[in-house]
């Protein structure tokens, strides 16, 4: 279910980029490993990696009642269902930092105008997936030569799903 998830969303990135530019020279987005064994990037040149870096269970909407469904005239009990927040991060690998930045910008805009998907407005999306909701999150990392906190923005997306 996390890899299908996680290639639909590059895939929508793909065609948003394809719509927007009119080609995927820009770097088109590859899910699969940001980094290798030996700790080096693992994004091939030219492309945008989707990596999966943290998975959390969503239980402030959590069902806590098991669900009793009908079929075929038996009763059965099914556990309640999972929700999870997958934290997603976008590292673009381009020849140059301007290029690298421009990718970044075009995920970012991607998510801005479509925020959210649901089996109604996503013909292609998988059926375990009912709401992909995405919210841009900001790292902030303490310095500590200095007092203030440093804001640096990254291009993380927190992937909200429930089924």
């Amino acid at each position: 279910m996390l890899d299908i998830a996680v290639a639909f969303l590059a895939d929508e990135f793909n065609a948003y980029l394809l719509r927007r530019t009119g080609s995927l020279a820009l770097g088109s987005a590859v899910p699969g490993a940001l980094v290798n064994d030996a700790g080096k990037v693992a994004v091939a040149k030219g492309t945008v990696g989707v990596g999966l870096i943290n998975i959390e269970e969503e239980r402030v909407t959590r069902v806590q009642q098991p669900e009793r469904v009908l079929v075929n005239g038996r009763e059965i009990v099914l556990p309640p269902e999972l929700r999870l927040n997958l934290t997603l991060m976008f590292v673009p690998n381009m020849a140059t930092y301007d290029l690298s930045l421009r990718a970044l910008s075009h995920v970012l805009t991607f998510f801005q105008s479509c925020p959210s998907f649901s089996v109604d407005e996503h013909a292609a999306q998988p059926p375990p997936l009912f709401v992909a909701a995405f919210r841009v999150r900001e790292r902030r990392q303490h310095v500590r030569r200095r007092p203030a906190l440093l804001a640096r923005p990254m291009s993380e997306c927190r992937l909200f799903t429930a089924h």
